[in-house]
């Protein structure tokens, strides 16, 4: 039996000032679409599938054998290895062919 990613709430970023309280650190902004993955599908965080958007990596994650959630961002980076919304917000639009890469913020 499969996951159901619709049922699963992204945990989403606060507004605070940085470092603000004691111990914290920091995640960088990785300026791409925020994402639930799992085998079988992608969803956005408003629960619209995603999964031909992305074949990239729907590819390896249907390898898995066992059930997982990914809560994570796809993004395009650009030549520099740093994230570029305009050409992730460009290939979504165009439907390019510009890699996307996956970052996993949590693994459930």
């Amino acid at each position: 039996m499969m996951i159901d990613l619709s049922s699963i709430e992204l945990m989403l970023a606060e507004k605070s000032p940085p470092f603000s309280r004691e111990g914290w650190i920091f995640e960088l902004k990785y300026d791409g679409y925020r994402v639930l993955a799992n085998n079988e599908q992608i969803l956005t965080r408003n629960k619209k599938d995603a999964t031909s958007w992305y074949p990239e990596i729907v590819r390896p994650l249907s390898r898995i054998r066992k059930q997982f959630v990914i809560d994570c961002e796809v993004c395009i980076l650009d030549e520099n290895g740093k994230p570029d919304f305009e050409q992730m917000r460009a290939r979504t639009v165009r439907k390019s062919g510009v890699p996307v890469t996956l970052f996993a913020f949590d693994l459930l």
